[in-house]
């Protein structure tokens, strides 16, 4: 399996993108004329992900990710048994599925991988270390953020999100600012948890690009990483010339106002202030609604 379907996989196990997204995989011919089976993504049962797993074949590893996927905790014993396997794919695999069932015993398995493998392994460990909240493979994941290969910084950015203390705001910054548009699409999607100075002062600038798409994605890292402090610079965005940016600013000021109170504590202060913002863009929509909700079709008649 090379890197490139490695990390596609990975994806797919982090809600990146569906790891069924092109149907159930062939069945594979191997050199003794034997088939070997291959899990349907809808129709393989437990027992029969199971029976595929216990062959350890070309399958195995996407028959343990299908496993945890369907919270197949009575597959545990045999998983168990491949965290010895000669194969450090089946090993690493085997130790994730079993902690997403509940069972972090393979933890070990996974922080050796780190050390033990090739660079390729010892990246899929850490990312599924910091899906675990295990930030064992933090270094492994830094050092991938200066990858020659935008597909592994990308990787790299997403799985250091996932751990408790997040990305620092340096990562966060330099990913902002990197040479390829999906990797600066992918940090705009983990930026709101960062609410640095430095990383503010990049998204302020991108909301001055001139592509759309950026101003917008910057308005919104913006606001949700601090919608206080950055409320003043969500509702100036709603006067955007492109109707994008006027459209989706508006959509979710317009959501915001319309939550209660309580469901915001955690982004506001206090519940006084999330009030007094709720009422502060009310009153500009008040006077601005023809430029928050440009008019796309005739507005219905007036009741009689």
């Amino acid at each position: 399996m090379t890197k490139m379907v490695a990390l596609v996989l990975i994806c797919g196990w982090f809600g990146w993108g569906g790891v069924c997204a092109a149907g159930p995989a062939t069945p594979v011919t191997a050199t003794n004329g034997s088939a070997t089976r291959s899990p349907d993504c809808d129709e393989a049962s437990v027992p029969e992900l199971i029976a595929i797993l216990r062959e350890r074949g070309t399958f195995a590893v996407r028959a343990a990710q299908l496993l945890a996927d369907r919270h197949a905790t009575s597959a545990i014993p045999d998983l168990a048994l491949l965290l010895t396997d000669p194969k450090i794919s089946l090993r690493i695999n085997a130790a994730r599925a079993m902690a997403l069932l509940g069972d972090r015993s393979g933890l070990p398995v996974l922080r050796a991988a780190l050390t033990e493998g090739d660079d390729f392994h010892a990246s899929i460990a850490a990312a599924f270390l910091a899906q675990l909240g295990d930030d064992s493979g933090r270094a492994v994941l830094e050092r991938e953020l200066s990858s020659q290969n935008w597909i592994d910084r990308r990787q790299a950015l997403y799985a250091l999100a996932l751990l408790p203390d997040g990305l620092s705001d340096v990562a966060v910054a330099a990913a902002l600012e990197d040479e390829r548009p999906e990797v600066q699409r992918s940090a705009f999607r983990v930026a709101w948890k960062n609410a640095s100075d430095r990383v503010r002062e990049v998204l302020i600038k991108k909301t001055q690009s001139p592509d759309p798409l950026t101003r917008w994605r910057a308005t919104e890292a913006l606001f949700m990483s601090n919608p206080h402090r950055n409320a003043e610079i969500a509702i100036g965005m709603i006067t955007d010339p492109d109707r994008l940016v006027q459209g989706q600013t508006s959509m979710m000021l317009a959501h915001f106002s319309r939550v209660a109170v309580p469901r915001v504590s955690g982004w506001m202060r206090s519940a006084e202030r999330a009030r007094d913002l709720k009422q502060a863009y009310l009153e500009w929509l008040a006077v601005n609604r023809d430029v928050a909700f440009p008019p796309t079709e005739p507005a219905p008649p007036a009741p009689q």
